[in-house]
């Protein structure tokens, strides 16, 4: 089933109206890290998820080790989390640093 289709969302770019719109007409969560795009998305009722809650969520069922590992690497990857993102994400994993 195609979800309705009304262009780009100001602000945002093709893929992100895309996402919520189909989220929106799927009516399930969003996986969305982008600003304005998690706060175009809330104010549609739709909720959101970001890639830190995954990683939480893979080290809480083992299917990861550590949350450090990945966000390293997404980081060094040119994914933009702030260091206070990150500090957070660590916190609730129960990890004290990113790896260098």
């Amino acid at each position: 089933m195609d979800p309705p289709g009304d262009g780009v969302i100001a602000g945002l770019d093709v893929g992100e109206s895309e996402a919520i719109r189909l989220a929106q007409h799927l009516q399930c969560p969003l996986l969305i890290d982008e600003k304005r795009g998690r706060v175009n998305a809330r104010s549609r009722g739709i909720p959101v998820i970001g890639i830190g809650r995954i990683l939480i969520a893979a080290k809480e069922t083992g299917l990861i080790e550590s949350v450090a590992t990945p966000l390293t690497a997404l980081r060094g990857a040119g994914y933009r989390l702030s260091a206070a993102i990150c500090a957070r994400l660590l916190a609730i994993a129960g990890e004290t640093e990113l790896q260098q």
